[in-house]
């Protein structure tokens, strides 16, 4: 019995140690790099984009959240009996909330910088392990699946509305099919925009639709 108290004594002595950091090597830090910065876009909360189609029609939309996470912390298998500073890291992140005026439908653009391979960065316990950072669409009226910006593929020469943008990039849905949808109230909305124009700085620029609408940012 004195052997079974003496084990559970150790054991929780142990876990309060590791808790306090004392046996804890350095955690990985996936931190945005100042190339990651430029591209976190110049959206400030309460900002209003205004897109105009070839008919002179408007869509407005509104930075309504803006939230940064610098240093938040991952974390997988913890336990009572398992050492912490094996399963955690730390990563930036970056979150833009923009809501549309029409049907007051959120979308979202999602930064962070995170390990090339999650497994193989596991294995490493996240230390020193290589990372990446990524960009992500979520809805805006997109009719294709997962949205991201591949920052790796070509940039294309863009004029609208005056201001030239030398670093935009063409995201294609590859779907030719506008996909209908149902809010919580029963009101029916379309996701129908097949192809995006995002400038690596400034963020949207333009969009197309399959109702044969091309919107263009017009500030």
């Amino acid at each position: 019995m004195k052997n079974v108290c003496l084990f559970i004594t150790i054991i929780i002595l142990v876990f309060f140690i590791s808790s306090c950091g004392l046996f804890e090597e350095e955690e990985a830090y996936y931190r945005f790099s100042s190339q990651d910065n430029k591209r976190l876009l110049p959206y400030k909360e309460g900002q209003v984009l205004k897109f105009y189609n070839q008919n002179s029609e408007e869509r407005i939309f509104t930075i309504s959240a803006i939230n940064t996470s610098l240093k938040g912390r991952y974390s997988e298998g913890m336990g009572f009996f398992t050492p912490s500073a094996s399963y955690y890291f730390y990563y930036d992140s970056k979150e833009i909330i923009f809501n549309d005026s029409k049907t007051y439908l959120s979308s979202h653009i999602y930064f962070e910088r995170w390990p090339l391979n999650t497994g193989l960065a596991k294995e490493n316990k996240y230390r020193e392990y290589p990372s990446k950072f990524s960009a992500s669409i979520k809805y805006f009226f997109w009719n294709g699946d997962y949205l991201s910006v591949d920052y790796e593929q070509n940039k294309v020469e863009m004029l609208v509305n005056g201001k030239t943008y030398k670093n935009v990039f063409v995201i294609t849905s590859g779907v030719d099919s506008i996909v209908e949808f149902k809010r919580v109230n029963g009101e029916i909305w379309y996701k129908d925009v097949n192809v995006i124009y995002y400038d690596e700085i400034e963020g949207i620029i333009g969009f197309d639709d399959l109702n044969g609408n091309e919107w263009r940012l017009s500030n």
